[in-house]
């Protein structure tokens, strides 16, 4: 993803948040701290020690195990996979970023929202439709369930329901379909304590009450009467929630609460105050000496290595 995607989730775009500020690329000299986001695919030489080097990691169990490996030139490692020993482990949400306002499939320079944006809670007139957004994709018995239950509930509420995605009907924002409309599926490809993605952020944040499934204990990270909880493996339960919830104008009934829910995506789970928040526990950065390491894709031990993204923070 290209630097702009990341600079929304910043107030002003301005990449600093609280004493950091945040350097793109493949290991700055002069970073205090190095962090990477799930994976990256080529070598990355940096002077950061191992104490103040930043793992976030970004898939679930069902997805994807991590190679015990390479999680070990990292000091402090960001997740949800209990398998994962070692002694810096945080298990935490991962603070996936948010792909609401950001348009995909287009060659032209994108008009994007960001944290501004969203912090003003500007949202065009809304109807009572239900917009579902997924993927065509099964990979996984998570994803084809996921389907299943998108086609299942578009089967019941017809044209009460908006079906959208990759493979089905693509989309380029996200914003496009989820803000003209009150209510939004989100839904995981896993459940597992402490995981959630954006697509519930992304449902925040476009001023959508979302039908939640995925993270076992999502109340300790929302209030609860922000959203619906769904359960796929009954259908007809399902369908009564989000039947008397559209029926109740659950939307306007939660206000309170989902102004809450996107001040905490804003402010709490967004990435950059997460790392700010890590990097203050760390070590203190020693400016002394010029050692340089040199941190290895986890291709090199012997797993296939994929795009991802590094970042630097700078002390100011």
């Amino acid at each position: 993803m290209p630097v702009e995607f990341y600079l929304r989730h910043f107030p002003g775009r301005n990449p600093v948040w609280g004493s950091y500020k945040f350097v793109f690329g493949t290991g700055k000299p002069e970073s205090d701290f190095l962090v990477v986001y799930d994976r990256f695919d080529r070598p990355v030489s940096t002077a950061c020690p191992h104490e103040r080097r930043i793992l976030f990691t970004g898939e679930p169990p069902s997805v994807k195990e991590y190679n015990p490996r390479f999680l070990q030139q990292f000091g402090t490692i960001v997740g949800v996979d209990s398998r994962i020993d070692h002694p810096g482990f945080i298990r935490s949400a991962q603070s996936l970023p948010w792909m609401v306002g950001w348009p995909f499939f287009t060659d032209e320079r994108p008009i994007t929202r960001g944290y501004d944006d969203f912090r003003n809670r500007s949202y065009p007139e809304k109807d009572d439709r239900l917009v579902i957004v997924t993927s065509s994709k099964i990979h996984t018995a998570g994803h084809r369930k996921r389907y299943e239950f998108a086609l299942a509930l578009k089967k019941e509420f017809k044209d009460r329901a908006l079906l959208l995605g990759v493979g089905i009907d693509r989309i380029s924002d996200k914003w496009d379909v989820l803000a003209p409309h009150k209510y939004a599926l989100a839904m995981e490809n896993s459940s597992y304590p402490d995981y959630w993605t954006e697509k519930l952020s992304d449902a925040f944040l476009a001023g959508c009450y979302p039908f939640y499934h995925g993270c076992s204990n999502i109340g300790d990270y929302f209030p609860a009467a922000s959203f619906g909880l769904i359960d796929p493996d009954n259908l007809s339960a399902s369908i009564q929630t989000i039947e008397e919830a559209i029926e109740g104008d659950a939307y306007s009934r939660s206000a309170s609460e989902r102004n809450s829910a996107i001040d905490l995506i804003l402010d709490r789970y967004n990435l950059f105050a997460r790392l700010a928040e890590i990097a203050s526990r760390l070590p203190a950065p020693k400016r002394e000496g010029s050692s340089t390491y040199t941190i290895y894709p986890e291709s090199r031990f012997q797993r296939r290595g994929v795009r991802g993204f590094l970042r630097g923070l700078i002390r100011r």
